[in-house]
C-alpha cells in the first residue's frame, strides 16, 4: 500500500501539478496512472519510488517499491554492467550471482555486460535496466509510460515477466497510451484537475480520460484557429 498525503508539487515555472492530494494506491493491483503529456505523471512517478521529493505533502510507503522500470541515472556509468548489476543485487537482498545471470541472459547482453556502462549503446543500457527490475524482489514494480521498450522481441521478454512478476506482486504502470492501459492494467488513476479520480474499472477510466484528451484538444484547436484568423475577424 503507497499513501499520499496532501502531496503538492511546483514544476520549475511556478505551475502547480498536484495540489493537495491525499489518496491511497491499492496494493497488489495492476494499476495504471492515465495523465496526458506535462500532466506530471512521469514526475508523479518519481515520487512514489522516493527519486523525488513532492514540494508539500508526503508519500507514505508500506511496500517495497521498485525504482522506474528503464531507469538509468542509479547507474553508476564508470562500472561495468556486471558490478552495478551486483550491487544493485546486494542492496535489495537478492543474490548477486543468480540475478547477474538472469540479467546477462535475459537481455541478451552476454559478454557485453561485461563492459563499461558509459561504453554500452544506450539500446543495451536500457535492456539492462529492464531486466534488471523484473530481475529484483519487489511488492510493487513501477513503470514511466512503458513495460519494456526497444524491439518487438524484447518487448515480448519484458511482457512475460510483467505477467510472471504480477502474479504475486502488484504494478504501477503510469502512461498517456491507453493500448498500454488496457492490456496490463485493470484498475486507474485518472490526472484530472491537478489530482487523482479513482476508477475500479480501467476501462471506464480509460473513457474518461479519452473524453478529457478530447476536450483539451477541441479547446486548444480553438485557441489556434482563433490566433490564426484575419485580423478583422478575431473576436
Amino acid at each position: 500500500m503507497i499513501r499520499l498525503h496532501g502531496l503538492t508539487y511546483l514544476g520549475q515555472n511556478g505551475d502547480t501539478m498536484f495540489d493537495s492530494v491525499s489518496v491511497e494506491l491499492p496494493a497488489g493491483r495492476r494499476l495504471a496512472i492515465l495523465g496526458g503529456k506535462y500532466s506530471g505523471k512521469s514526475t508523479l512517478v518519481q515520487m512514489l519510488c522516493g527519486v523525488m521529493k513532492p514540494t508539500h505533502g508526503y508519500v507514505e510507503r508500506y511496500t517495497r517499491i521498485s525504482f522506474p522500470g528503464g531507469y538509468l541515472r542509479g547507474f553508476r556509468p564508470a562500472h561495468t554492467g556486471r558490478h552495478n548489476v551486483m550491487f544493485a543485487a546486494k542492496i535489495y537482498g537478492a543474490d548477486p550471482d543468480e540475478v547477474f545471470e538472469f540479467v546477462r541472459h535475459v537481455s541478451g547482453l552476454g559478454d557485453k555486460i561485461e563492459i563499461h556502462m558509459r561504453l554500452m549503446t544506450p539500446q543495451d543500457r536500457a535492456r539492462l535496466s529492464y531486466v534488471l527490475t523484473y530481475a529484483l524482489p519487489f511488492d510493487t514494480y513501477l513503470f514511466d509510460n512503458s513495460i519494456g521498450a526497444i524491439d518487438p522481441e524484447f518487448r515480448a521478454r519484458c511482457e512475460a515477466m510483467f505477467e510472471a512478476r504480477t502474479r504475486t506482486a502488484g504494478a504501477i504502470v503510469a502512461t498517456g497510451n491507453v493500448r498500454i492501459a488496457r492490456q496490463h492494467c485493470d484498475c486507474a488513476y485518472v490526472i484530472r484537475n491537478r489530482g487523482l479520480d479513482f476508477y475500479e474499472d480501467v476501462n471506464e477510466a480509460i473513457a474518461v480520460f479519452d473524453a478529457d484528451q478530447a476536450a483539451a484538444a477541441s479547446v486548444a484547436n480553438e485557441e489556434e484557429a482563433a490566433f490564426l484568423a484575419p485580423e478583422g475577424t478575431r473576436v
